[in-house]
């Protein structure tokens, strides 16, 4: 499983367009989900990839423009978006909303446990469930999927909404949903799921996406 670096990324010259979309840090999980900000690690993994995440930016700024960032409208999110880029404006956008896809709802939540007790990580859970058919089907039956994949890639991949000169989007957002936005993009089953701080990098000609990576800071793959 290809996992790169920022001087591993490969930007292909013929793309017009890129995008940039991250998993949020370590959260509590105490509280109310709009409201829920970052544990202590959290705060810290923001800190530690900083600087790979503007190592990024450097390379992806000049083929492409300066970034305008995104994030849903939980606290966790924004946060994030905050504490890595220091960015002066960041836009909440409902469409990255995707928390209502989890994989809790398969079988009552006895999938997700039955896993976990058998030792599976996050992303070994988001492999196993979305290249399967018949998990599949049953996400389909209980949650959202289409509409609220369309509508994240109606924003990330289509930047709808924005001039023609918006040709670079960071975003920060939820599992499963950005997983699931990889694998209509044509992303490799072997390469879904992020852990916090890790994300999907797309590459466009116009509305095609001609290339799908998988950036991992070095702090994200550290246990």
């Amino acid at each position: 499983m290809a996992v790169l670096t920022a001087d591993e990324i490969f930007i292909p010259p013929e793309a017009t367009a890129c995008a940039v979309a991250k998993r949020h840090s370590a959260s509590v999980q105490e509280g109310d989900d709009e409201n829920r900000t970052l544990t202590e690690e959290g705060v810290a993994l923001c800190d530690a990839v900083r600087g790979d995440y503007r190592l990024l930016g450097t390379r992806l700024a000049p083929q492409f423009g300066p970034a305008l960032y995104f994030a849903s409208n939980l606290n966790r999110s924004v946060i994030t978006q905050f504490d890595v880029t220091h960015a002066r404006q960041i836009r909440r956008d409902a469409r990255v909303n995707t928390q209502r896809l989890t994989l809790r709802v398969l079988d009552e939540g006895r999938w997700v446990k039955g896993r976990i007790e058998q030792g599976y990580t996050e992303p070994q859970l988001i492999r196993e469930a979305l290249g399967s058919a018949e998990v599949m089907a049953d996400l389909r039956a209980k949650a959202p999927v289409y509409e609220v994949v369309s509508d994240l890639i109606d924003l990330v991949l289509r930047r709808n909404g924005f001039n023609d000169e918006c040709r670079y989007v960071d975003v920060v957002g939820h599992e499963i949903g950005l997983s699931l936005m990889a694998l209509e993009a044509g992303i490799e089953v072997g390469e879904l799921g992020l852990k916090p701080l890790q994300a999907y990098l797309y590459f466009l000609m116009g509305d095609q996406v001609i290339s799908v990576q998988k950036f991992a800071p070095s702090a994200t793959l550290r246990k």
